[in-house]
């Protein structure tokens, strides 16, 4: 049968304004979270993989596409006015995945 993957934040008191994204490379990507990180996460394992902190939190759920044989995430990052964020502004990121072609 096939296993369900419950990735939670690390404490219970976490807010999260952004979103969650399963890219091809067997990875979630996550956002949207006070302390502005983006980070990965193994859908096998649920263990985080990666993070990077961001300008601004994340403000909407992560978006993929491919290019030239690359999978990109793209991430809407502007704090947005949610309560307990600091710091506001536009930005809009893009990583590449390491599954390049």
């Amino acid at each position: 049968g096939k296993e369900a993957l419950l990735i939670t934040l690390k404490r219970a008191d976490d807010i999260n304004f952004g979103g969650v994204l399963a890219v091809t490379s067997g990875i979630t990507v996550a956002n949207g979270t006070p302390d502005k990180m983006l980070r990965a996460y193994s859908l096998r394992t649920g263990k985080e993989l990666w993070r990077n902190q961001m300008p601004y939190a994340g403000s909407a759920p992560p978006m993929t596409f491919t290019y030239q044989g690359c999978q990109y995430v793209v991430v809407a990052a502007t704090g947005d006015r949610f309560i307990g964020y600091e710091g506001h502004g536009d930005a809009t990121i893009v990583y590449r995945l390491d599954d390049c072609e």
